[in-house]
C-alpha cells in the first residue's frame, strides 16, 4: 500500500514487509529496518519529500481496489500516516 500511495520515492526506495516490520532498501545499497508505518513514511520523506497532494490523489485511485471494509480501513490508516509525515518539516521527521 505504501508503494502504491507514494510511487515517486518508491521508485528509488524499495519497501518490503517482514514479520518484524519493514525493510527499506535505499540508494547506495543501504537497508533500513522500520518497525512502524510512521517510520517507513519518515524514511521515505527523508529520501524524497512526500507530497500530501500526491498521497491524496493516489488514495482516491486505490479506494476501489481496497473496497472490502478491513482493507479500506487499513488503506485509510496508512494514507493518514503518510499525510501526517508529509505535513511535518523534514528536520522533525528524523525523530519519528
Amino acid at each position: 500500500m505504501i508503494v502504491e500511495l507514494c510511487p515517486s520515492p518508491a521508485g528509488r526506495v524499495k519497501v518490503r514487509a517482514t514479520a518484524e516490520g519493514f525493510v527499506l532498501s535505499v540508494p547506495g545499497g543501504r537497508q533500513i529496518v522500520c518497525t512502524t508505518v510512521d517510520a517507513v513514511w519518515a524514511t521515505l520523506h527523508t529520501q524524497a519529500p512526500v507530497s500530501g497532494a500526491l498521497l491524496e490523489s493516489a488514495f482516491d485511485g486505490l479506494e476501489e481496489r481496497y473496497r472490502r471494509a478491513g482493507e479500506h480501513r487499513l488503506l485509510a490508516a496508512v494514507a493518514a500516516s503518510g499525510l501526517r509525515v508529509a505535513h511535518t518539516p523534514r528536520e522533525a521527521v528524523a525523530g519519528l
